[in-house]
């Protein structure tokens, strides 16, 4: 098949819209990161959540420094923190990112 401009799949100036530079600089990459980072964002409050509320029970008192949910929840606030910063979406230039319709 061919566009009406006469353009295959073989043609130059179809193949350089797949170039890794034009891949990367384009919006709807940067839309995948950005949504990257919003998911892993929420990902996280979720886990600091559920890690708050399972130690503040009082019977959960001795599973929660068996299983370490101290360490557990800074490790998640931290990675918080980082994901949560403007250069994780520079950190994830690279990688496949996130569906945008999936937010």
């Amino acid at each position: 098949g061919s566009t009406p401009e006469g353009f295959t799949i073989h043609s130059p100036e179809v193949r350089k819209l797949f170039t890794r530079e034009n891949l990367l600089a384009s919006d709807w990459y940067k839309q995948r990161l950005l949504t990257k980072q919003r998911l892993e964002v929420k990902r996280l409050q979720n886990n600091i959540k559920a890690i708050g509320d399972f130690v503040s029970k009082a019977e959960n008192k001795a599973d929660a420094e068996r299983l370490g949910m101290a360490a557990r929840l800074q490790s998640a606030e931290e990675q918080l923190k980082a994901a949560s910063s403007p250069g994780f979406v520079d950190s994830l230039v690279g990688t496949i990112g996130s569906e945008p319709t999936l937010e």
